[in-house]
């Protein structure tokens, strides 16, 4: 069984975008929905998607509820940033018991991120490490952690997440070297969005 949890991290304001992320569409489908999907195909043990409490696609959100793997966390407070809405999903995790031995953080700007190259990630994993995904000297999103590093989130503060944990735990880090440089694209402005319509 795949004991990876995916942690979905759209609570925020897209203020480069200038609109909702969530509502932008690629090949007839949203953002939101393009990534829930590959996770859903890859059979993780959990996805938990946090969102604000005022998150559009709200028949999309409620159709959600209906797949026992997804938990769908609102955080009432998205101004304190991104940390604030992973101690949000790491709290159902802890709450639920949840038996996992890895989190993977997902945002929904990478559209163009195939359910391969997050296979391949999760299947990169070892025991107490931080597997990091990388083009040449540049490093991106999605990042997966142990278990081990659960504690190390719930000691975060501000609006850093994860970079902060990776930085200071360089000896558990793997680095998995990829080619297409596409892939990873985060689509944060307009200019960005309209490049690929």
């Amino acid at each position: 069984m795949n004991k990876t949890i995916g942690i979905i991290l759209a609570a925020g304001f897209s203020r480069r975008m200038k609109k909702d992320k969530l509502l932008l569409k690629y090949n007839e489908k949203t953002f939101l929905e393009i990534i829930v999907e590959k996770l859903l195909n890859l059979k993780l043990r959990k996805i938990i998607l946090v969102v604000s409490e005022k998150a559009s696609l709200e028949e999309y959100l409620n159709s959600l509820k209906y797949y026992p793997t997804i938990i769908i966390v609102y955080n009432k407070n998205p101004e304190l940033g991104i940390t604030s809405s992973i101690k949000k999903a790491l709290e159902e995790v802890v709450n639920f018991r949840i038996d996992f031995d890895s989190l993977m953080f997902f945002m929904v700007d990478q559209p163009f991120l195939s359910e391969n190259t997050i296979r391949k990630i999760i299947n990169s994993k070892k025991e107490n490490c931080i597997i990091v995904p990388k083009i040449n000297e540049t490093a991106y999103n999605p990042v997966l952690f142990s278990k081990k590093f659960l504690k190390n989130f719930f000691e975060l503060e501000g609006d850093i997440g994860g970079k902060q944990i990776i930085k200071e735990n360089q000896n558990s880090v793997i680095y998995i070297n990829f080619e297409e440089e596409e892939e990873f694209q985060d689509i944060d402005t307009p200019e960005d969005f309209s490049k690929i319509k």
